[in-house]
């Protein structure tokens, strides 16, 4: 079941608003925390970091565009509680997630790892705040009923709900899928970046106890 909104639009919180922005400059500060550190890399450890690290980065970019399948085109106009939305209010956050543990984990420096995941914890805390805010005022009871029932975050498989009927916008789609490609050009430049540090040509200023 879907339901519809009681206004055609919400008014975005800020912290909505700079979602897009913070991530870029989040993944700039993130490309330089690789370029110029190091940290120490056994065999085994870089064999399993990259295996682990591409698993996780597909798992979250298919994940994302199973969710744009359900929600493109409709995120300020109709609650979906079907398909991805039926185990995690906020999927789309949850794979993107997935994707950005991947490709901290690929590249292999642990401690940069834990750093990104902890704050992209944490910064989206807030914005799944605010949105929540907004989609109660937008959607009134059948969101509040949504709240109570799924999880905000982390997916419980034991809820899932296929729609009988999915509307898709295929130029949305097609957008979404060019975000999705970043997170494996970003692993391509991961893997170009870990060559010009080999080459010396990168200075490297800082190692990772781990």
């Amino acid at each position: 079941m879907v339901y519809m909104a009681r206004q055609s639009h919400g008014a975005h919180s800020s912290i909505e608003q700079l979602r897009k922005p913070v991530s870029w400059v989040f993944a700039i500060l993130f490309l330089c925390a690789f370029a110029f550190t190091t940290a120490p890399k056994p065999v085994w450890g870089a064999v399993m970091c990259e295996a682990m690290g591409l698993l996780c980065v597909v798992a979250g970019g298919l994940g994302r565009l199973w969710c744009m399948l359900h929600i493109a085109g409709h995120k300020n106009t109709a609650l979906q509680i079907g398909g991805p939305y039926s185990v995690s209010r906020n999927p789309l956050y949850f794979f993107s997630f997935m994707a950005l543990l991947g490709v901290s984990v690929y590249s292999q420096k642990i401690l940069l790892a834990l750093i990104v995941t902890a704050i992209y914890l944490i910064y989206y805390e807030f914005v799944i705040a605010g949105e929540e805010k907004r989609l109660t005022k937008l959607f009134g009871k059948p969101y509040e009923n949504y709240l109570k029932s799924v999880p905000r975050f982390w997916p419980n498989l034991s809820l899932y709900k296929t729609p009988d009927v999915v509307q898709v916008d295929p130029k949305l789609m097609i957008k979404a899928s060019a975000d999705v490609v970043w997170f494996y050009m970003i692993i391509v430049l991961l893997d170009a970046i870990d060559r010009l540090q080999v080459a010396g040509i990168l200075p490297l200023m800082y190692q990772w106890p781990f």
